[in-house]
């Protein structure tokens, strides 16, 4: 599965509640939410399928300021509509994200600092594993927004800019950037990490036949064909039978 950004969605209004109907390319994921709203008291975000959003992973300033709630999927979402009530408040801006590539649980990359925040810019940005990709959300002064230098845009409409930067090793105070002298006045940074690689491996290849039983607790290191085999317990290997104690009979 590709470790990188599925499909996205944007809404504007003046007004304190919004809407964006989004489905997704795979069928598990993770979907990210920023928000940019004035006057947003206690804000609330749910959707059709996976319900209550809980509370902001990350915020800067309450009220007028920038919010990121995220949520997993473990089935494919189809029109999913998913709801912002910011309960007073005359301006907000959306922007949904499918996050593609990364574990059921635990997809968060783990370094303490994130997810960062600040009032304006400069930024910097730490990662702790090395596979990442980056969300930045920037509330700006102005609009449109361009993305900066080295990050991708996914959108810079209505007084908000989201980029994002994968990236393949650890970073340390990475600049958050914006493009065309924007200016910020909020900006939330997160990461997430991709699924494991499965790695298949063979042991060794041994002909003959192999008995392998449980019969005491000792461990035994037997080389085949270059390669050592961990044994638990009692292993008979014909013609040649060597057992738990490392004793060889022919």
């Amino acid at each position: 599965m590709t470790f990188g950004i599925g499909h996205v969605g944007h809404f504007s209004a003046g007004d304190n509640v919004g809407e964006i109907t989004l489905s997704t390319l795979d069928s598990t994921g993770v979907l990210v939410l920023f928000v940019t709203a004035n006057d947003a008291t206690a804000p609330v975000v749910s959707s059709t399928t996976l319900g209550s959003w809980g509370d902001p992973r990350a915020q800067r300033a309450e009220g007028d300021g920038i919010y990121e709630w995220t949520k997993p999927f473990s089935s494919k979402l189809t029109n999913e509509v998913i709801s912002f009530v910011g309960f007073t408040g005359g301006f907000i801006t959306m922007d949904a994200i499918e996050v593609r590539g990364v574990p059921p649980t635990s997809y968060f990359n783990t370094d303490a600092s994130l997810p960062s925040s600040a009032g304006s810019l400069p930024l910097g940005v730490n990662t702790k594993e090395p596979d990442a990709l980056i969300l930045a959300a920037l509330r700006l002064t102005n609009t449109p927004g361009m993305a900066g230098a080295g990050w991708t845009l996914i959108s810079g409409l209505d007084y908000q800019v989201v980029e994002y930067k994968l990236v393949t090793a650890a970073q340390a105070a990475l600049a958050v950037t914006l493009g065309d002298a924007g200016d910020s006045n909020g900006i939330i940074v997160d990461a997430f990490i991709p699924t494991p690689p499965v790695v298949e491996q063979t042991v060794a290849n041994i002909k003959g036949r192999v008995n392998v039983w449980r019969r005491r607790a000792d461990a035994l290191s037997v080389a085949a064909a270059g390669t050592d085999i961990q044994v638990l317990g009692r292993m008979t290997i014909h013609p040649t039978s060597v057992d738990a104690r490392g004793r060889r009979h022919n």
